[in-house]
């Protein structure tokens, strides 16, 4: 969190993409990183002063803020990460 800031965050992901109509790259202190990433089953840990090695997880949330369906690894096909945001965008 003190080093990631959203323009950081930008600055790493131009490396996989120049669209980012469809990304919020975001960030906030440890104890609102902290309870989020639990929330969201991901852990993260601290290997030395400012690196941190995490697991992947895309998580797809709803307009209430309910948790919806989640993709582990890197694995994943898109097309069923757009099937999931369509499940969760009709209801």
């Amino acid at each position: 969190p003190e080093r990631d800031r959203p323009s950081r965050l930008k600055q790493f992901a131009k490396g996989y993409t120049n669209d980012f109509s469809g990304f919020r790259l975001a960030t906030g202190s440890a104890g609102e990183v902290g309870p989020l990433a639990r929330l969201l089953n991901t852990y993260y840990t601290e290997n030395q002063p400012g690196v941190f090695e995490h697991n992947i997880v895309v998580s797809i949330v709803d307009r209430a803020g309910v948790l919806r369906d989640q993709f582990f690894g890197n694995t994943w096909d898109p097309h069923e990460i757009a099937a999931a945001v369509e499940k969760v965008s009709s209801r």
